[in-house]
């Protein structure tokens, strides 16, 4: 499939298309099935006529009115030539468009699905807080549509956006057929079908996104791990969701506001693990490894209890709340509640919590989109990719950069071998409370 390059040429220009054999006459069918510009000519050595079309010369260009030159050839020594023979009869090179060519396996034909619904599915394999970040990429698609938008996520977390506004379905398997658009999220996002004809008709940005997101694909080719996908964050100046658009052309917004949401009373809920009414404050040190284990960027839980410690003498009052799935039991907190709550319970008890303190993870993300503040403890983890302007962001850098996927076990194993991580260790209860000393003055 050669698809006719509509981020180059604007929706009803003049054109002249270059080339009239394989890729000039599929650009001549989707062109008539989407009326996206109009063909004033075409360029073709070998041929004297084309059913509905004006066959011309370079030289009677200037007869015509057109807009851009698209050329339609594929192999780069015809192309070389023909922008050399346009350039020596004077034309502008700002006025010559290069075709954009994408595999058969990149596209779903028009026909199959031409209604005004945008069908989006949206996979992700991987843990709480990256499953969390995609809200903003959804929400921007959905901005991008004018019209009704039907959203599928398949994940592990189904319940995580039941009642959103933004997602209608959480599944974990989806039949691949009627979709317009499925990506999967491996911190970028990889493009498996996507239908052109309707997005470059309907939603540009859309088509541009799409196209982007191919081409890094293909420069970043069949990766192992993140860290080539993280130093292409590092160079174009984006974050943990801002690498899903690196070129910002759907202009995600990752700022703190509430895209998560729960269902149900939340009153009621809290009254249920005896926190309606109080003042408390949520803890919780997991990492979502296989099987649990050590993590690198897990804060020590006897700084934890250190921290609960201080917090205890400061504030008698305020009720201190572990959460989570598969923690390591915090001494000194007054509830805990790991493993012990709903999906939907535990975004109400972290939505209306004073304070929440964890190291960076899918807590975290959860509280940033349910539009609350906390306290992150940074070691191993990049504060700039996956940090929130938003939070009390607390590090104490051993190395001179952040470590996160240098090697494959970075996660279990310091890289610099220092058996821990330093970078943790050296965080000291002291140093978080510090930080959100007059925070907690103000809110507790």
């Amino acid at each position: 499939m050669y698809i006719f390059p509509y981020d180059k040429v604007k929706k009803g220009e003049n054109i002249v298309l270059y080339g009239a054999g394989k890729v000039g006459r599929e650009y001549i069918e989707q062109i008539e099935k989407n009326h996206y510009c109009e063909i004033a000519g075409v360029i073709d050595r070998s041929l004297n006529s084309i059913e509905g079309y004006n066959i011309v010369s370079i030289n009677q260009l200037r007869e015509i009115s057109y807009d851009k030159i698209v050329v339609s050839v594929v192999k780069k020594q015809f192309v070389d030539e023909i922008v050399e023979e346009l350039t020596h009869a004077g034309i502008d090179a700002d006025r010559v468009v290069m075709a954009t060519f994408l595999s058969e396996n990149s596209f779903i034909e028009t026909e199959e699905n031409d209604s005004d619904e945008l069908r989006c599915a949206v996979i992700n394999r991987y843990g709480l807080g990256d499953v969390v970040m995609d809200l903003p990429l959804i929400e921007s698609i959905r901005k991008q549509w004018n019209g009704k938008v039907f959203i599928s996520h398949i994940s592990k977390f189904k319940d995580l956006f039941e009642d959103s506004p933004l997602v209608d379905e959480c599944v974990e398997e989806i039949d691949h057929n009627g979709y317009d658009l499925i990506m999967e999220r491996e911190h970028r996002c990889v493009i498996r079908r996507w239908n052109i004809g309707k997005f470059c008709s309907k939603a540009p940005l859309l088509y541009q996104f799409c196209v982007e997101n191919i081409e890094l694909d293909k420069e970043l080719g069949n990766v192992k791990g993140f860290r080539r996908i993280y130093d292409y964050a590092d160079f174009y100046g984006v974050d943990r969701i801002g690498i899903g658009d690196p070129k910002n052309i759907l202009m995600l917004d990752n700022s703190m506001r509430q895209l998560l949401f729960f269902s149900g009373n939340a009153e009621s809920i809290l009254d249920k693990f005896n926190l309606s009414g109080k003042k408390y404050i949520t803890f919780n040190n997991e990492a979502g490894l296989k099987n649990g284990g050590y993590h690198t960027k897990i804060w020590p839980r006897c700084r934890y209890e250190e921290l609960a410690h201080i917090i205890k003498e400061k504030y008698p009052d305020a009720v201190l709340v572990q959460v989570g799935t598969e923690c390591d039991y915090i001494r000194n907190v007054d509830y805990n509640l790991c493993g012990k709550t709903t999906m939907n319970e535990l975004k109400i008890i972290l939505k209306f919590a004073s304070m929440h303190i964890s190291s960076e993870g899918g807590t975290v993300h959860m509280r940033h989109f349910l539009g609350e503040r906390s306290a992150v403890v940074f070691g191993p983890t990049d504060t700039g990719y996956f940090g929130y302007d938003e939070d009390f962001r607390i590090c104490k850098r051993t190395c001179k950069k952040a470590c996160n996927y240098i090697t494959n076990s970075w996660m279990t194993k310091c890289p610099m071998e220092y058996g821990s991580a330093l970078c943790m260790d050296n965080i000291t209860a002291e140093n978080v409370f510090d930080a959100i000393r007059e925070y907690l003055d103000d809110n507790l």
